[in-house]
């Protein structure tokens, strides 16, 4: 008996403390749960906050862009710093005695008249809009002859508005590149052309711009009076001294000095072989010039060289042979153009 009394007294006693403790765990689960919930809903209101703030964030940007994209002009009227504007070129050759006469002496800026490029004697055009300011892109274009008809030389494009530098080059050769206001390469050859640099500014509206293009090369020429043959199937040139197959558009010289080496294919109508370098000056007179003649398997037949030649900017230096592809042994050079003095240069081997 009294150990069962005991029993239910500890019994009660275990039963209360039970109690005590699930009551402490009850109260301090609805504690957490509350924290809890404060914490979510302060959570949910920084979601708000930020949701708010990013479409705060994309109103401002949309509203920056638009400010930046327009202005207003005198009258109060909205228009777009962006928009391309009509812009037409027209390029007119300075009319110059051709240098394919043996006699030319007339330098392109000597003359006042002009004529329409569809004319000229050149089959490509291309043209390069540099940005002034040093930002923006650059826009190529280029025209080919027998694309372009009667319109050769006329040129319609929409060009953002702002101050560019242009760069045009009218030539024979189709792989010209542009690659600044101060470098246009000729990579194969050099070949006779004619250029223009000057800045034009596109405003608001149409703009119609007309550009007299000059030529710009030195010419050397050798001509042949007597047989012609069916065995020289190469004439290659290697030209040296201060001369180069890069033009400046800025200073209208040389860009650089490099050796320049066209290669001429050879037809048994030929008696006149043409070679252009641009000069570092307006003249040169130490220009060295090596001819090789070469065969179909490329094997050499015979070699010139000529030391002092010289050279002068838009005229033609022509050395003249009776025996060009003979084997004899001599030969008469001749400085022809009319413009100089004897030159002192002529040949005898």
């Amino acid at each position: 008996d009294v150990c069962s009394s005991d029993l239910i007294i500890l019994n009660k006693s275990v039963l209360k403390g039970l109690n005590s403790n699930f009551l402490l765990i009850i109260l301090i689960f609805e504690a957490c749960t509350e924290k809890v919930s404060i914490l979510f809903n302060n959570l949910k209101l920084k979601i708000m906050n930020l949701k708010f703030s990013i479409n705060s964030l994309f109103m401002a940007i949309a509203l920056l862009v638009s400010a930046g994209c327009t202005t207003e002009n005198g009258d109060g009227n909205e228009s777009s710093h962006v928009a391309n504007q009509q812009v037409s070129l027209s390029f007119y050759q300075v009319t110059m005695q051709s240098l394919e006469n043996s006699q030319a002496k007339t330098r392109a800026d000597e003359s006042s008249t002009s004529t329409a490029l569809k004319n000229s004697p050149f089959t490509y055009l291309d043209i390069s809009l540099i940005p002034t300011n040093g930002t923006g892109k650059t826009i190529v274009f280029r025209q080919v002859k027998a694309e372009m008809a009667d319109n050769f030389g006329h040129v319609s494009m929409q060009v953002p508005m702002g101050e560019y530098d242009m760069v045009a080059v009218a030539s024979k050769n189709a792989d010209v590149k542009i690659n600044s206001v101060t470098e246009v390469v000729f990579p194969n050859k050099v070949t006779d052309m004619a250029a223009v640099c000057q800045k034009i500014m596109v405003k608001d509206g149409n703009n119609a711009f007309n550009c007299n293009m000059k030529r710009s090369v030195a010419k050397f020429t050798i001509e042949n009076k007597g047989a012609t043959t069916d065995v020289v199937k190469n004439m290659k040139f290697r030209i040296s001294g201060n001369c180069s197959n890069k033009w400046n558009p800025t200073t209208g010289l040389a860009a650089d000095v490099s050796v320049v080496t066209p290669t001429i294919e050879m037809s048994n109508t030929y008696f006149r072989f043409n070679a252009y370098v641009f000069l570092s000056s307006a003249e040169e007179e130490n220009i060295k010039v090596d001819v090789e003649m070469l065969d179909s398997e490329g094997s050499l037949l015979k070699s010139l060289s000529f030391e002092n030649v010289h050279l002068k900017t838009n005229y033609v230096t022509k050395y003249t042979t009776g025996d060009l592809f003979g084997v004899t042994s001599s030969a008469d050079f001749t400085f022809s153009d009319a413009e100089f003095m004897d030159s002192g240069t002529g040949k005898n081997f």
